[in-house]
């Protein structure tokens, strides 16, 4: 949340980013995006692309913390938009 977060309703307050993330792990890899809580062109979508460990840092959470070892670069693996889109 910012300092000042917006509330709807009942006072339910309203993130100003959000966060998604994919893990394929037979594969080793993800894809995380880390954007704006606001209407966004899906075109836009690949400027959002970001790490793991870049959310982890930004919110103070700790992704998935029984993550295996095995699996663990995954959370700096920063994903290249062209092998997820099939384009």
């Amino acid at each position: 949340y910012d300092q000042n977060p917006k509330a709807i309703g009942n006072k339910v307050l309203v993130p100003s980013f959000l966060y998604k993330i994919v893990i394929v792990p037979s594969n080793n890899t993800a894809i995380s995006f880390l954007y704006p809580n606001e209407k966004l062109p899906v075109d836009d979508l690949p400027k959002y692309i970001t790490t793991i460990a870049n959310i982890e840092q930004f919110t103070g959470l700790q992704i998935m913390p029984k993550l295996p070892a095995n699996l663990q670069s995954v959370k700096t693996y920063k994903a290249n938009w062209k092998e997820w889109s099939g384009q």
